[in-house]
């Protein structure tokens, strides 16, 4: 009890040090009880009504490293430090991620939610330095950047467990933190710059596609930086954004054996087949593929309109209804950006936003086809999906209407 007492309280001190002296403080401390409300959800949801899932798998999992702490400190200091599965396998993401999470667990006595709070005041942090970012160069849009970064449910419930999407997310939105720091020429502290280290080495051991992503995003940042500097002509600096691009995809691609260029259509079928095997049929989501780039290329469209528009509000029962009506609200933003599209313009990192969003719900479904599954996995995408999507309708119909007011 005293224990539970003393990290709650440092949970405190630590938000009220991370508190903003100025500015959208409300929307600081709105956020914060939302994620936290949300964490506490989770851990319900899976404990109570599931009572198993990954969540539970990983609790157990820390609480017995938590007690090798209680027996023996300095074995349980090696065991952080020991390599037990290869880097790329699911178990070795899974045992890397278990390692972090038991380092609240020593500190909380094995409290799996006061741990998972932990977790889920990160990823609000990372979370909210992106609000701050994007407020901090668009100010007229902070109602969007509020919704789509700190209040968007399916984010908010994925990022807020004790589970790897929690720090996965809070990684992706740290980094295109920096994305727009570095674009707008923000000054960036020593520990903003370690931190982007570490997010990118947790993307990269966990979910090594949205590392490969990041990557590919901030080197074209970084080349047209550096062009726009040597090379006067748009058209030049176009054409080196291209050669730039192709260049980033062929390293990134050498990240991992299941990117290579050669094995990547079969990894996805590899992939698919599996989760086909493990899902129930009517969780599955149905691709016709062979292995080959011209079976990826003719499932694309299907594939990203599931990654958008999936699961639809009539596929859905129980808790998926959630799920359900996300996307029916993604139809009518869809729909309502239609109507404002001459009002719609895109600059460079709308336009990087645009296409990580693209490639994952496009990459996402095939390689992931259980609905349940990607839902989850969309976490990563939503906010800056939102965000695009929320931005045009927001200035039509509120901007303009205090601007003539």
């Amino acid at each position: 009890m005293i224990w539970t007492a003393l990290n709650i309280i440092l949970i405190i001190a630590l938000a009220l040090s991370f508190q903003p002296e100025e500015g959208p403080t409300k929307h600081y401390w709105f956020g914060l009880l939302a994620k936290f409300a949300a964490s506490i959800a989770f851990g319900l949801y899976y404990f109570t009504y599931l009572q198993s899932g990954d969540t539970v798998a990983f609790h157990e999992k820390a609480f017995e490293l938590f007690q090798l702490s209680e027996q023996s400190f300095n074995q349980y200091i090696s065991y952080l430090f020991t390599g037990h599965h290869p880097v790329y396998m699911a178990e070795g993401r899974n045992d890397f991620f278990v390692k972090i999470l038991s380092i609240p667990y020593v500190a909380t006595q094995g409290n799996y939610w006061i741990s998972a709070l932990y977790l889920a005041f990160f990823s609000f942090l990372c979370s909210w330095f992106l609000f701050r970012s994007v407020v901090g160069h668009y100010p007229k849009l902070l109602i969007p950047a509020f919704i789509a970064f700190l209040l968007w449910p399916t984010s908010l419930f994925w990022s807020s467990g004790a589970m790897k999407d929690t720090l996965v997310n809070g990684s992706v939105f740290f980094l295109a933190a920096v994305c727009i720091r570095y674009k707008f020429g923000f000054s960036f502290r020593f520990s903003q710059v370690t931190v982007a280290i570490l997010c990118l080495a947790m993307l990269f051991y966990m979910k090594f596609y949205l590392a490969a992503l990041m990557g590919i995003s901030m080197g074209l940042l970084a080349w047209d930086k550096l062009a726009s500097t040597f090379i006067e002509k748009k058209s030049i600096r176009m054409i080196s954004g291209i050669a730039a691009l192709v260049i980033l995809i062929a390293l990134t691609s050498q990240l991992n054996w299941n990117m290579n260029l050669d094995k990547l259509p079969g990894a996805i079928t590899e992939n698919y087949e599996r989760m086909k095997n493990l899902s129930e049929d009517n969780e599955i989501i149905q691709f016709d593929l062979d292995g080959t780039y011209s079976s990826l290329i003719k499932n694309i469209p299907h594939s990203l309109y599931t990654g958008l528009f999936r699961p639809a509000i009539w596929q859905t029962n129980s808790w998926m209804i959630f799920f359900g009506l996300e996307s029916l609200f993604i139809y009518l933003l869809v729909i309502q950006n239609g109507i404002f599209f001459k009002q719609i313009s895109i600059n460079q990192l709308g336009t990087l936003a645009l296409f990580f969003c693209i490639a994952l719900a496009t990459l996402l479904p095939m390689a992931s086809p259980n609905l349940g599954s990607l839902v989850r996995y969309k976490s990563a995408f939503m906010p800056f999906l939102m965000f695009l999507l929320l931005v045009a309708p927001y200035q039509g119909l509120f901007l303009k209407k205090k601007e003539s007011n």
